[in-house]
């Protein structure tokens, strides 16, 4: 049985499986409202599993540079855990025309994000969405690499990029099948591109086929992208600011904790793990190993409407157990989710509030939770 979601654009809503009959099923992300004066846009993510999700950019010269400099293309790799700042390392940034010493921070004038307006109104095409005023601390290594940040020339907060914009931008990512970002950007924001032959269109959205017995899956966050608790081996959950969806924890496992929240719940690595080689502060050499969490839960609504509580649990879970941090903290990202949720999409609402979507096989959502944190 093939499944369709629907997905609105502004004001029409655009259906990406085929029309089904009156009795099809609510859609999973309500459409997104766009503002007057303001247009969608989508842009085309890159992924693999060496690499965080990445859209491709422009970046202009700096003021100071020399007559003749010509805008440098780039790769942004999006995150939800790095908060006003981004990342870049120094090689990289002498390469955009900056020299600027590690440890500094640098403020790119202007970034310009290559989409398309989707929708019917205004007609499509592509266009340059402005980034005003990105921050970036300056590494000389990160993950071990001299040039790259997650597999990008930057890697910057999704808040980061859409400084400016008005709260109504409702941000979107979809990591399954055909990754994509969008968000509704005021025409003051917009370069648009004059229409040429040969410029593709903007990558359809391509639904998966969603296996029988799935349910329609949703986590609301609080603000910062935090989700509501965690809980490990059966212990009461924990809450507060240092659970976090993480979008740039795209491999697997996808979960990632510190050295100090390992401790707070006596989270073994596996007796045979040897250590690994991370990156743990973008330019400090850290160690990790590999671990398992026997029992983690995270609590989810599904069902029609999304008013049946349960819990996501998942047994036997890998981990990365950082050895280092001491800061307590739960970091999950797409990684982790992907493996158990079909059609995933995080997505920010007209509300401000950002929710996880997806389909998931009941098995995995066996009970309600038994009490809030």
């Amino acid at each position: 049985m093939r499944w369709s979601v629907r997905w609105g654009f502004g004001s029409s809503v655009l259906l990406l499986a085929g029309l089904l009959p009156a009795a099809e099923p609510a859609p999973l992300v309500k459409a997104a409202t766009v503002p007057a004066g303001s247009t969608r846009v989508r842009f085309e993510l890159e992924s693999d599993k060496n690499a965080a999700y990445r859209l491709k950019a422009i970046i202009p010269p700096p003021k100071l540079a020399k007559a003749g400099a010509e805008p440098v293309p780039a790769t942004i790799a999006l995150d939800t855990a790095l908060g006003d700042i981004g990342y870049v390392t120094r090689k990289k940034l002498k390469a955009l025309g900056y020299d600027v010493v590690a440890g500094q921070t640098v403020v790119l004038p202007e970034v310009l994000l290559i989409g398309e307006a989707v929708g019917l109104k205004p007609k499509p095409g592509e266009v340059r969405a402005k980034a005003n005023n990105v921050k970036l601390l300056v590494l000389e290594k990160a993950y071990g690499s001299e040039e790259f940040v997650g597999g990008a020339d930057i890697q910057v907060n999704i808040d980061a990029l859409l400084q400016g914009v008005p709260s109504l931008a409702q941000p979107w990512v979809y990591f399954g099948l055909t990754p994509l970002f969008e968000a509704n950007y005021p025409e003051r924001f917009l370069v648009r591109m004059p229409t040429e032959a040969g410029i593709p269109p903007a990558k359809a959205y391509e639904p998966e086929e969603i296996q029988p017995g799935r349910v329609p899956m949703m986590v609301a966050m609080k603000a910062g992208y935090v989700l509501p608790y965690a809980g490990f081996h059966g212990k009461p959950a924990m809450s507060g600011p240092r659970v976090v969806f993480a979008l740039g924890q795209v491999n697997q496992p996808g979960v990632f904790v510190t050295h100090k929240m390992a401790q707070m719940y006596d989270l073994k690595p596996d007796p045979d793990a040897k250590d690994i080689e991370i990156f743990a502060d973008f330019d400090k050499k850290g160690k990790a190993v590999i671990g398992k969490i026997n029992d983690l839960r995270i609590p989810v609504n599904i069902d029609a409407g999304f008013k049946t509580a349960r819990e996501l649990t998942t047994k036997e879970t890998p981990l990365i157990l950082d050895q280092e941090q001491q800061m307590p903290a739960l970091y999950i990202g797409p990684g982790y989710f992907t493996q158990f949720l079909q059609e995933p999409t995080f997505a920010v609402g007209s509300d401000g509030t950002a929710r996880l979507y997806g389909y998931v096989d009941p098995k995995n959502v066996p009970v309600a939770p038994k009490k809030k944190p």
